[in-house]
C-alpha cells in the first residue's frame, strides 16, 4: 500500500516536469562578414532556449536555420509589411524567428501638441500575440528582444512593470511579471 502511494505522489511531478518541444526556424538577414552575426544569434537563442526550458517547460528546437531565404528590402525597413511577407512564407516548423542586422521601424499614432500624428518608431523586434513569427534585431540586446516576442507568441502583452521583459520601453531585464507568467504558462501547449 506505501508504494502504490509513493507512486501516485511521483507521478504527477514527472509529468508536470515534462517539456512542450517547439520547433523553430531562424532567417538571418546580414551584409559583410557573418561569422559574427551567426555567432551573436546561437548565443542569444541558446540563453533564450535555457530560459523558455526554465520558466515554462518549453524546448525550443531549432531545425532550420537558413541565411538566404529570408532579405529584408532595404537597409531600413518597415516591420509590419516585412512581418506579413514573413507570414505568407510557407512554414513547416511551429515558429519562423528572422533574425536582421538591419534597422525597423513602426509607423504610430502618437499626441503632438494636442494632435494626433503618425510617427516612425524604431524597434528592436515584432510579433503579433498569439501569432507565429517574429522579427528580432541582431544587436546589444537581441536575448532580451527575443524572450519578449517569444513572450508575444505565447498570448503575453506589454506589461506596465518596468523591471518585466514585457514592459514596452528600454527591456533591462529577463524576469517576467506575474501576469505575463501567467498568461505564457496558460498558453504553453497551444496550436500553431
Amino acid at each position: 500500500m506505501r508504494v502504490f502511494l509513493i507512486f501516485l505522489m511521483v507521478l504527477p511531478m514527472a509529468f508536470a516536469e515534462s517539456s512542450r518541444v517547439v520547433t523553430v526556424t531562424a532567417l538571418i538577414d546580414g551584409d559583410g562578414d557573418m561569422e559574427p552575426v551567426v555567432k551573436h544569434f546561437q548565443n542569444a537563442f541558446w540563453k533564450t532556449k535555457n530560459t523558455f526550458k526554465s520558466e515554462f517547460g518549453i524546448e525550443l528546437q531549432l531545425v532550420k536555420f537558413d541565411m538566404r531565404s529570408w532579405k529584408s528590402p532595404s537597409g531600413v525597413f518597415d516591420a509590419e509589411t516585412e512581418l506579413a511577407r514573413l507570414i505568407k512564407m510557407p512554414r513547416k516548423t511551429d515558429l519562423i524567428i528572422a533574425f536582421t542586422t538591419k534597422n525597423f521601424f513602426r509607423d504610430e499614432e502618437v499626441e503632438n501638441e494636442g494632435e494626433m500624428v503618425m510617427m516612425r518608431k524604431a524597434l528592436g523586434g515584432l510579433a503579433i500575440v498569439g501569432g507565429n513569427h517574429a522579427i528580432v534585431f541582431l544587436g546589444e540586446k537581441t536575448e532580451l528582444i527575443l524572450i519578449h516576442e517569444l513572450g508575444h507568441i505565447f498570448g503575453a502583452n506589454h506589461s506596465l512593470n518596468s523591471r518585466s521583459v514585457m514592459t514596452s520601453e528600454d527591456i533591462e531585464s529577463s524576469a517576467f511579471d506575474k501576469k505575463s507568467l501567467e498568461v505564457i504558462l496558460g498558453n504553453r501547449n497551444r496550436e500553431f
